[in-house]
């Protein structure tokens, strides 16, 4: 229908409320999602406590913080550990793994670690991480081995305490 002459238009009436609601509903939504993303990466991510500066870990492993012995970084090719600040290291990186020792100034302690790719099944006669450990600690000469406990899954990766006697 027209509008007679000499009137003007009608004036049409805009409802903003439910624009307005819309619109805090999604900020609100917005910030809850960013408030969780800060939970998540503050405490499952980050390697440091932010609030001590001390390393922590949620798997129940040793940090070195937690074992009172005075320690300092060593570093062989891109393996870091942590010793005596009297110990020494040297290491072995093939295409399968890498590994590093460290030793005490008289020999009579040590220190190793290894990281081998270890898939399921028959691997190089080998089936389980511990048939690796066993079979490469057998070709090095060192008796007497132990596994302590029982394997721990860190990061996505399987910890494995061992202990041996070398001679």
């Amino acid at each position: 229908m027209a509008t007679p002459i000499n009137q003007s238009p009608p004036v049409k009436k805009t409802n903003y409320l439910p624009w307005i609601l819309g619109g805090c509903s999604a900020l609100l939504v917005f910030w809850v999602v960013v408030v969780i993303a800060a939970f998540v990466i503050y405490y499952y991510y980050p390697a440091t406590n932010s609030r001590t500066g001390e390393r922590r870990s949620g798997s129940g492993v040793r940090l070195v913080e937690d074992h009172g012995i005075a320690t300092v970084q060593k570093t062989w090719s891109s393996c870091t550990a942590y010793a005596p600040a009297d110990w020494t290291i040297i290491g072995n990186e093939e295409r399968v793994g890498m590994g590093v020792d460290l030793t005490s100034p008289d020999k009579s302690m040590g220190a190793s670690y290894g990281i081998a790719g270890v898939t399921g099944g028959a691997y190089y006669g080998m089936s389980t991480p511990e048939d690796y450990i066993q079979k490469m600690m057998q070709a090095a000469g060192i008796n007497g081995l132990e596994f302590e406990n029982k394997t721990q899954q860190v990061d996505g990766y399987t910890l494995r305490y061992w202990r041996a006697v070398s001679q």
